[in-house]
């Protein structure tokens, strides 16, 4: 290890501890997704406006705002991919991203752990949409699991 990266490893580890606090983070969201009662359940993302349309959460990349935390692409759900859109599914990107390395935007190696905090972004976007809560909800039409995210300042 470079002496570069182990400064840049202890800056990222301070501001990563702070902002576990009010995110949610990698274990939290793999611990609810493993005690969801309804693994098939409809993955939705709630409480900003991402674009037009419904979007689920698509894959994980090193988030460009903090490349220290993690971030997971937004994607619309349509009739074609609303099958793959369930809590089964991201539990398997969530497993996938635990204990990895990622690399910033500006270089350096960064390691998603259970302590990592989330975000929903476009690969290389700073959006400010911290991933904060999950619910679940049933409905007569079908069981979903809500991620709610909240724009935030950083």
């Amino acid at each position: 290890m470079s002496d570069w990266q182990a400064v840049f490893d202890a800056m990222s580890e301070q501001h990563r501890e702070v902002r576990s606090r009010y995110h949610l983070t990698l274990g939290q969201l793999t611990a609810r997704c493993r005690d969801t009662p309804n693994p098939t359940a409809l993955v939705v993302v709630v409480g900003a406006d991402v674009t037009d349309g419904v979007h689920t959460l698509g894959g994980t990349h090193s988030y460009r705002g903090f490349y220290s935390d993690l971030a997971f692409t937004p994607v619309e759900i349509t009739a074609d991919n609303r099958a793959d859109c369930n809590v089964r599914r991201l539990l398997g990107l969530c497993l996938a991203s635990t204990g990895v390395t990622f690399e910033g935007w500006k270089g350096g190696d960064y390691i998603m752990d259970t302590d990592t905090a989330l975000w929903l972004a476009h690969d290389g976007d700073d959006s400010g949409l911290a991933i904060m809560d999950t619910q679940f909800r049933a409905y007569y039409s079908g069981a979903r699991f809500e991620v709610t995210v909240k724009q935030v300042s950083h």
